[in-house]
C-alpha cells in the first residue's frame, strides 16, 4: 500500500513539475513571429478622391471607436473593456502617420498584410480584438490604406507613445497554441451587386461594418471566414463591461424578442446613422452614430435583417 502511495505521489509531483516547466516555457519564450511565413504583397495604392472618401467612411465607422482619442485623432488608447482584462493590459495602437509611435513607416503592402491577416510590420501577431478583414472587398481594404496614409487630420502624425501591451499568461498561451494569422483568401474578395438590396445589406453587415461581431454571442467567437456560423449570429447576447457602464447587446434580427422587429425602416436608419433609439436614450459606447454611412447602405442592411428570424 505504501509503495502504491509513493508511486502515486511521485507521478503527481512529476506531472506538476512538467506543467510548471511548460508554464515557465510559455511565460518566458518569445511570442511567435510570422515575418517569414506571411508574405507582404507588392502593393502601391493610388489615392483617388473616391477611394479616400470611402476610406474615411470605413475608418470612421470601424476603426475610430477603438483607436480614436479625445483629440479626434487615431492616437490609440488603453483598451477600456473590462472583459479583456484576463488577457492582460492591452493598448489599442496609435495608427496615425507618426514614424515611430504610429504606422508612418508601414508600406501599403505591410498595412494590407496587417488588415487581412493580423500580422504586424515586425512579424508579431496583433491581438484578435482587432478584426481580420479577411472577407472585406479589395476596394474597401485599399480605401482604408489610402485614408490611413492621407493628409486627413485624423491620421496626421501624432507623437503619442503608448506603452507596449502586456499579455497575460493566458494570452501568451493562446498566442502560442491557439491564435494564428488569418490566411489570405483566394479568390481575392470583391464587392457584391448593390442593386440586390438583401445581398448588399448582408455584405455591409458582415464584411464592411462588421455588425455581427458585436451583435452575436461573443466577439471572441466571431467566425471571420464564415460570419453566419458565428454563435447566435446577430441575435445578441453579449454584455460589454466598461468601468462606467455595462451594455447588453441586443438582437437585430426579426426574432420575437428583438425590439428591432417593431421598428420602421426610418427608425432603423435614425438609430444607426444618428445613434438615437426610437423614443429612447442615445446609444453609448461601444455603439456610436454612423454619420458617414450612406442612408442607402443602412436601408440595404434593413432589407437583409428583415429576412432573419
Amino acid at each position: 500500500m505504501k509503495r502504491t502511495l509513493k508511486i502515486a505521489l511521485l507521478a503527481f509531483l512529476a506531472t506538476v513539475g512538467i506543467i510548471a516547466l511548460l508554464a515557465l516555457f510559455i511565460q518566458l519564450k518569445p511570442l511567435p513571429n510570422y515575418a517569414d511565413e506571411v508574405a507582404i504583397p507588392e502593393l502601391t495604392i493610388t489615392p483617388t478622391p473616391e477611394l479616400l472618401a470611402l476610406g474615411e467612411k470605413i475608418v470612421s465607422s470601424d476603426c475610430a471607436g477603438c483607436h480614436g482619442s479625445e483629440s479626434h485623432k487615431l492616437e490609440g488608447m488603453l483598451n477600456p473593456e473590462l472583459d479583456v482584462k484576463p488577457l492582460g493590459t492591452i493598448y489599442n495602437s496609435n495608427i496615425t502617420q507618426h514614424e515611430t509611435d504610429g504606422i508612418g513607416s508601414y508600406s501599403d503592402g505591410e498595412l494590407y498584410r496587417l488588415l487581412r491577416t493580423g500580422v504586424k510590420k515586425d512579424g508579431a501577431l496583433a491581438f484578435p480584438m482587432m478584426p481580420r478583414l479577411a472577407l472585406m472587398a479589395e476596394e474597401d481594404v485599399h480605401a482604408i490604406i489610402a485614408f490611413l496614409k492621407s493628409d486627413h487630420p485624423m491620421v496626421a502624425p501624432s507623437p503619442v507613445g503608448l506603452p507596449d501591451s502586456e499579455p497575460s499568461f493566458l494570452a501568451r498561451m493562446l498566442f502560442t497554441v491557439e491564435w494564428a494569422p488569418t490566411p489570405y483568401q483566394e479568390p481575392v474578395p470583391q464587392g457584391v451587386d448593390e442593386g440586390d438590396a438583401v445581398a448588399w445589406g448582408k455584405h455591409l453587415i458582415t464584411t464592411r461594418y462588421y455588425c455581427y461581431i458585436c451583435h452575436s454571442a461573443n466577439p471572441s467567437q466571431a467566425n471571420i471566414l464564415s460570419p453566419e456560423l458565428t454563435p447566435n449570429y446577430l441575435n445578441g447576447g453579449y454584455r460589454f463591461l466598461f468601468a462606467s457602464h455595462e451594455i447588453d447587446v441586443p438582437s437585430i434580427t426579426m426574432n420575437d424578442e428583438s425590439m428591432v422587429r417593431h421598428w420602421s425602416e426610418e427608425e432603423f436608419v435614425g438609430a444607426v446613422k444618428w445613434g438615437q433609439r426610437p423614443g429612447g436614450k442615445p446609444y453609448v459606447e461601444p455603439m456610436h452614430p454612423y454619420t458617414l454611412v450612406d442612408t442607402s447602405e443602412i436601408q440595404a442592411m434593413w432589407a437583409y435583417l428583415k429576412t432573419l428570424n
